[in-house]
Order: structure tokens, then sequence, then C-alpha cells
């Protein structure tokens, strides 16, 4: 779904929860996979407690700027 919005020039954005983030990390591949996201342009966030270390790519985010997005009107799709 965030491919196609990211086709279309929509921004999107990609918000990844604890669990994608601890299987990404242990991927030796993780940080490929948020590349070829961020390489359409696609915004990838997580919280910043739940952000692994080592994991580049994905913007930490504090509670109160999840809370926005969610309010905001760019096309949010949460993993």
């Amino acid at each position: 779904m965030a491919l196609t919005c990211a086709a279309f020039g929509l921004a999107t954005t990609v918000w990844l929860d604890a669990a994608p983030l601890v299987q990404l990390a242990r991927r030796r591949d993780g940080d490929a996979l948020i590349a070829e996201l961020t390489a359409f342009g696609i915004r990838c966030v997580a919280a910043s407690e739940d952000l692994p270390a080592g994991l580049s790519g994905v913007e930490a985010l504090e509670a109160s700027d999840l809370l926005a997005l969610r309010a905001g009107d760019t096309p949010l799709v949460v993993l």
C-alpha cells in the first residue's frame, strides 16, 4: 500500500511498531530494506523507545509526534 501511494506521488509514512523493528534489526539486510522504502520517498518512523540501536533509516519520534501523524492528512501505514 505504501509503495502504491508513493508511486502516485503521495507523501506516505510507514510507522514501524516494536515487533517489525526487532525483525528488521535481526536481518543482515534490514537497513537495505528500509533504504528501499526511503528511496521511493516513503518516510519510515517509529517510537523512539522501540527503535533498536544500529537500525538506520527509521526516524525516531516521541509519542506526541506519532499522535500528530495519526491526526494528519498524510497517508499512514502502521506495521
